[in-house]
């Protein structure tokens, strides 16, 4: 066997020294980062994650305020459009007035109304509701046109829901409309006056 060189073996008599050392700067390192960097870098972090979420929130606000404002702005549109053009809400006893309207503008539109029926009247504190459910054949372009006017030429009428079946090809013949409609009355108090 041979021996080793003496240089060699005088550089790793004192190994066991050397680990202790490290070992030791280790642990203060350690020591030291859970004592003073660690508190803080978890408050750090903790503040980064707050502030995200707070940005998020901060737009999610900001939406929010548009979307409010637009709501006014219609809503202050529809005020002024109250006030320069009111609906004058007639008493229940016209009933058969706004059928016959319905059908007339039906009629001028081309349609041929199968079915108009009025449901039961809903009372509220400042109108009375009646549904009426609508069933015409025409042409698509015709049903939508009907659609379109009825908003016009009847205001205390409201569609609440519709269904055109049909093809809306201009050379197509029939289309169905189904509509649920609502008539908007003068409440019983206020047609008594």
């Amino acid at each position: 066997m041979t021996k080793a060189p003496a240089n060699l073996s005088g550089r790793w008599k004192h190994w066991p020294i050397h680990a202790a050392g490290i070992a030791a700067c280790l642990a203060i390192t350690a020591v030291a980062y859970f004592a003073g960097v660690h508190g803080p870098l978890q408050r750090f972090l903790g503040t980064a994650v707050q502030r995200v979420e707070l940005d998020r929130r901060r737009q999610t606000e900001l939406r929010l305020i548009g979307q409010m404002q637009e709501l006014e702005r219609r809503m202050a549109r529809v005020r002024r459009e109250l006030e320069t053009e009111p609906v004058l809400l007639r008493p229940t006893d016209h009933l058969n007035q706004v059928l016959a309207q319905l059908a007339s503008l039906g009629g001028e539109r081309g349609l041929v109304i199968k079915t108009v029926q009025p449901g039961s009247i809903q009372s509220g504190p400042s109108y009375e509701a009646v549904p009426i459910f609508l069933v015409t054949v025409g042409t698509y372009r015709t049903s939508v046109q009907f659609m379109r006017d009825l908003r016009r030429r009847c205001p205390d009428v409201t569609l609440t829901s519709f269904s055109l079946t049909g093809d809306p090809a201009p050379t197509a013949s029939a289309a169905e409309l189904q509509a649920q409609m609502v008539w908007y009355a003068a409440p019983v108090a206020a047609s008594a006056r």
